[in-house]
């Protein structure tokens, strides 16, 4: 039978002096006290950021006298729109005499005399 470390007595890594995960971890920024973005002056998000367009005085299209679409003439959607039938006068499928559904459906059996 193979006996196991514990059983031959054999000394644990903590008997040894082996020094724990803890031990062994390097020093963080932080701990070695290396300074911070702010600190060492970096400038922030916000910082960088180009100015916009209003924070440089940039005049708007309307500031600049630029003329509006109905200024230029440019039709409205209304305008635009194609006449309805009704609109261009033609005649409806009453006037043209077409037949109705009625009109168009054919005799049932009992109509016909046909024997139940």
């Amino acid at each position: 039978m193979l006996l196991v470390h514990q059983q031959l007595g054999a000394p644990s890594d903590q008997q040894l002096g082996a020094p724990s995960d803890q031990q062994l971890c390097a020093p963080s920024d932080q701990q070695l006290g290396a300074p911070s973005d702010q600190q060492l002056g970096a400038p922030s998000d916000q910082q960088l950021c180009a100015p916009s367009d209003q924070q440089l005085g940039a005049p708007s299209d309307q500031q600049l006298g630029a003329p509006s679409d109905q200024q230029l003439g440019a039709p409205s959607d209304q305008q635009l729109c194609a006449p309805s039938d009704q609109q261009l006068g033609a005649p409806s499928d009453q006037q043209l005499g077409a037949p109705s559904d009625q009109q168009l459906c054919a005799p049932s059996d009992q109509q016909l005399g046909a024997p139940s």
